[in-house]
């Protein structure tokens, strides 16, 4: 469960810290610029948060041999 005031998701629908509108940030991992410390502000309340941590997911898919 994140800390109050703050919120997690896929890169493609991080909801909003301050409405939860969805927000794609796909295009801030294109130019390079998705890191710890990166503002962002939502397309819907204008209202701007911070990125404070950024996990890595590895999904494994394996068949029967």
């Amino acid at each position: 469960m994140p800390a109050p005031g703050t919120t997690n998701g896929p890169i493609h629908a991080v909801p909003c810290a301050h409405c939860g509108t969805p927000q794609d940030l796909r295009i801030l991992d294109e130019q390079k610029l998705l890191d710890n410390g990166q503002g962002v502000v939502c397309d819907n309340c204008n209202g701007t948060s911070r990125i404070v941590g950024i996990k890595d997911i590895k999904v494994i898919v394996l068949r029967q041999m």
